[in-house]
């Protein structure tokens, strides 16, 4: 199953070693940098390139660790449209894809950011965007499903009986929403689906946060 990996680099490489070590990344996945265009003309900025090259090469083939440049003085809207659609090209064949943001400006960070939203559902349901607190004591984890699925006032509704409920019957639900068993079953598919309930129809952690989010 190959997975991709996406991370900023900014003048620091720390960040990225602590992503791909935690990942245990292997030679089947697809690891893309995003960096300033002009990276090659700040020192820093390029010794942490060479170090990542150079640590990269030694888990993954070198085509499947790709470099993509933003331009951060040109148009960002144009920058995020060119960008989401290399990352398309790329990881269209992901099953799950995750994203570093702790290393880079925060230009680049937010272009890289709003890119996944350009993206297909079906593939930026599949991504986790990580940020590394600055005292590297943890991290915070989003999935970018519960932005990209949006307020469904139908769906939020049956997630609050789910979670009320201990034992989980189509019956059930459909007297406690007002909704046909017919409806209830065709919405119970859709929501998983979307992964926001397990087979048991049981909160999944992604259904959790989008809960937290919209409720």
């Amino acid at each position: 199953m190959m997975k991709g990996y996406i991370c900023t680099l900014g003048f620091d490489e720390k960040f990225i070693f602590r992503f791909m070590v935690r990942h245990k990344i292997d030679e089947d996945d697809v690891f893309i940098l995003i960096v300033s265009k002009d990276y090659t003309e700040n020192e820093k900025a390029l010794n942490a390139y060479k170090n990542v090259e150079v640590f990269v090469s030694t888990i993954l083939p070198r085509q499947r660790f790709h470099t993509f440049t933003i331009d951060i003085y040109d148009n960002p809207i144009i920058e995020i449209r060119k960008l989401a659609k290399k990352i398309y090209e790329v990881l269209k064949g992901s099953e799950e894809i995750y994203v570093g943001l702790s290393g880079g400006m925060r230009i680049i960070i937010l272009e890289t950011l709003f890119s996944f939203l350009l993206l297909p559902s079906i593939l930026s349901r599949k991504i986790i965007i990580e940020v590394d607190y600055e005292t590297l004591t943890g991290r915070a984890e989003i999935p970018l499903a519960v932005f990209t699925i949006g307020k469904n006032e139908r769906i939020i509704k049956i997630l609050h009986e789910i979670k009320s409920l201990q034992k989980i019957t189509v019956k059930d639900l459909a007297e406690r929403t007002g909704l046909s068993i017919a409806t209830i079953s065709r919405e119970l598919s859709t929501i998983r689906q979307l992964k926001l309930i397990n087979e048991e129809n049981r909160l999944t952690k992604l259904g959790e946060k989008y809960l937290a989010l919209y409720s």
